[in-house]
């Protein structure tokens, strides 16, 4: 599965030391930085939160090895049908169908 290599976070100190920068970088991953608090942009990361911890919290039966489901939990949130727009997330921001393995 491809994954997205966009970052995106705020303008705080531990996201914009020299360190993550060259993380980042090294990980060919494009850091995008907002304002501390933008509204907009937290709102957004709110409401995928909303959907996304219960999803977690349903498929991961040890709630320490949540990091092995992340894949199948980030696969579907991204090609399910959006009922809003008619389409998936992966369609409308990355323009592809994405296939699982």
């Amino acid at each position: 599965m491809r994954r997205s290599h966009v970052g995106v976070s705020e303008q705080e100190t531990c996201f914009t030391s020299q360190s993550f920068a060259k993380f980042m970088e090294g990980e060919s991953v494009r850091h995008i930085l907002i304002a501390v608090g933008n509204p907009r942009a937290n709102g957004q990361v709110e409401r995928f939160n909303q959907v996304f911890t219960p999803i977690l919290a349903k498929l991961c039966d040890v709630p320490e090895k949540w990091n092995r489901i992340m894949g199948d939990v980030e696969f579907s949130l991204n090609n399910t049908c959006c009922r809003s727009t008619g389409d998936s997330l992966s369609r409308l921001l990355f323009e592809m169908n994405q296939y699982s393995k």
